[in-house]
């Protein structure tokens, strides 16, 4: 905006707005599942993945300890997506994990194990 004054002083006066957005990229891995029913880590999920949206194209596989795929499932988009041990019926042990994603950040691909632990009275 420019303004003129009697005295033909110029004011020049201008307004400029940017958007920041913070997000996190790092995905994080847990090695233990604890499906107990206490709502405490009773599922198995990728943190940060739903949280920020930036790995919209991933897939997950869950193998048990002789490499047999329990669970399988392509472009997680929401908490129900995740691996719950009761729901494939998987008995206390190690497991394994395979996942890929691709987003505006790249590909991820990682393998990493699972410990399934309930708590026994």
């Amino acid at each position: 905006t420019v303004t003129f004054d009697t005295a033909l002083h110029h004011t020049c006066t201008d307004t400029a707005a940017h958007t920041v957005t913070i997000t996190n990229d790092f995905l994080q891995f847990p090695n233990l599942v604890t499906p107990n029913g206490d709502g405490l880590s009773d599922t198995w999920r990728v943190v940060n993945l739903l949280e920020y949206g930036n790995y919209p194209v991933n897939e997950l596989w869950i193998f048990n300890q002789w490499g047999v795929e329990i669970y399988h499932v392509r472009d997680i988009s929401q908490e129900s997506h995740f691996w719950d041990p009761d729901a494939t019926a998987s008995p206390d042990g190690t497991y394994y994990y395979r996942f890929t994603a691709r987003g505006p950040y790249g590909l991820v691909k990682r393998n990493g194990v699972i410990e399934v632990l309930r708590s026994h009275n």
